[in-house]
């Protein structure tokens, strides 16, 4: 797996959680 996969779903997760 490539690391700007990791870091996408990491991102979008805490986009989620700072949005809510």
């Amino acid at each position: 797996m490539n690391d700007t996969s990791s870091s996408s779903s990491r991102m979008l997760q805490i986009g989620v959680v700072e949005d809510g």
